[in-house]
């Protein structure tokens, strides 16, 4: 799903399952997914994979896969015969073997396999299906128990990275790129938001793990804010 950027250019049209598109109860819909049987499909998709995966440095890489139409024009009568879950399923094994081939830990979008909860089974146990609700009265309390501990944790990363951008500009800017060259005034305030970020990240450690481990979890940013005080007047 969602490569609509691709294959609304002549070259890669004929690889969509419509190619021309198709009307839904909301209206025309360009095309926008991989047709799941045309051997050029997964070949671009190895092909995006083998060339973008380097650049990477996480574990893990998301490879979409949602809110795709699968069995609508080309695949239409094999999803009759096979079912649309099962053509889907086929589909996504075949990114799978290539993510794992590079190493990588395999996420996806879970709305269309979700709705085939017997192909569940056949999913490889070092795969991530990414879950989430369309409407308001989804049941994200059952399915997301840990939902008011994701926020803070969300936040809180989100803030680190701020952070490491202040710092970075601040570095860049100072001689030599130390950190002991950074203004005085500017260190002062570098280190106030950074006690702030370690007694924050503290708290959400303890709730999610034991205390063993959060020295060393810490560790990097107690020594980064014994650098940033470092001859400043408090």
């Amino acid at each position: 799903g969602h490569m609509g950027r691709w294959l609304k250019h002549e070259p890669y049209k004929q690889f969509a399952e419509a190619p021309d598109g198709y009307d839904t109860k909301w209206g025309f819909h360009e095309p926008s997914s991989l047709c799941a049987t045309d051997p050029r499909s997964i070949g671009l998709v190895n092909e995006l994979l083998d060339e973008l995966i380097s650049y990477f440095s996480s574990d893990q890489i998301n490879v979409g896969c949602d809110e795709t139409d699968v069995g609508m024009v080309r695949t239409k009568e094999l999803c009759k015969e096979k079912g649309t879950g099962r053509v889907y399923l086929d589909f996504l094994l075949k990114i799978y073997a290539n993510v794992e081939k590079h190493g990588k830990v395999m996420q996806f979008w879970g709305d269309i396999i979700k709705a085939y909860p017997e192909l569940i089974p056949e999913l490889p146990e070092n795969i991530i299906a990414m879950v989430w609700g369309y409407e308001p009265d989804h049941p994200f309390n059952t399915e997301c128990p840990d939902a008011e501990l994701v926020i803070p944790e969300i936040r809180h990363a989100a803030d680190l990275v701020l952070f490491a951008c202040n710092i970075l500009e601040a570095r860049l800017a100072a001689k030599d790129g130390e950190v002991k060259n950074i203004p005085a005034e500017q260190r002062k305030q570098l280190a106030k938001s950074l006690k702030k970020l370690i007694k924050e990240h503290e708290s959400i450690w303890l709730k999610r793990n034991r205390i063993g481990g959060l020295s060393d979890s810490s560790g990097k940013m107690d020594e980064l804010l014994k650098m940033l005080e470092s001859n400043i007047i408090k």
